[in-house]
C-alpha cells in the first residue's frame, strides 16, 4: 500500500494511505512519517527535509520536502530568531508545483478532476478542473484562530 500526504479542511497535514500514488513508500518510510506528521506537522516536515532528505518519495512528500527545505533554510539565515515570524520563504519555481488528482461526490454524483498547487507569498495558490465540468481556481491562506480573552 502506498500513502499520499494531505491537508484537512483545518489545515493539518497528515498521512494517508492513496493506492493512486505512483511511487510507493517503503512500509518503514511510511510508519516513521505517518507516525512523525501524527505526532505534528512541524515534526513530520522536520523529518522530510533531514531525515528522509534523498528518499525517493511520491510528488506529494516530495513537494512538501521542497517546501520544508526552504523554510529551513530562511531559518537558518536568520541572524535573530526573536522575529521569526518576518522570515519570507522563497518563491518555488515551478519544479515546486505539485500537480494532483482528485475522485469523491458532489451531490451524491461520482466526480474526478486534476489540479495543481504551489506556495506563493504566504499562501497555497492552485486551479483544479472537474472531469467534463466546471474548473476553479483557489488561495488558501492559514486560519487564525481567535484567542480566548
Amino acid at each position: 500500500m502506498s500513502h499520499t500526504l494531505a491537508v484537512s479542511p483545518a489545515g493539518h497535514l497528515f498521512v494517508e494511505p492513496d493506492e493512486q500514488v505512483e511511487r510507493k513508500l517503503r512500509q518503514a518510510t511510511a510508519s516513521r512519517l505517518t507516525e512523525g506528521f501524527a505526532a505534528s506537522p512541524a515534526r513530520g516536515l522536520e523529518m522530510l527535509a533531514s531525515g528522509l532528505l534523498h528518499e525517493p518519495l511520491p510528488p506529494p512528500f516530495v513537494f512538501w520536502r521542497g517546501l520544508a527545505q526552504r523554510l529551513f533554510t530562511a531559518l537558518c539565515h536568520q541572524p535573530n530568531l526573536e522575529n521569526a515570524s518576518t522570515i519570507s520563504i522563497p518563491k518555488p519555481s515551478e519544479a515546486d508545483k505539485a500537480e494532483f488528482t482528485f475522485t469523491g461526490f458532489d451531490e451524491m454524483d461520482e466526480t474526478s478532476g486534476k489540479g495543481w498547487a504551489s506556495p506563493a507569498q504566504g499562501r497555497l495558490v492552485g486551479h483544479f478542473k472537474f472531469h467534463q465540468g466546471d474548473k476553479s481556481g483557489f488561495i488558501g491562506e492559514r486560519w487564525k484562530a481567535a484567542r480566548a480573552l
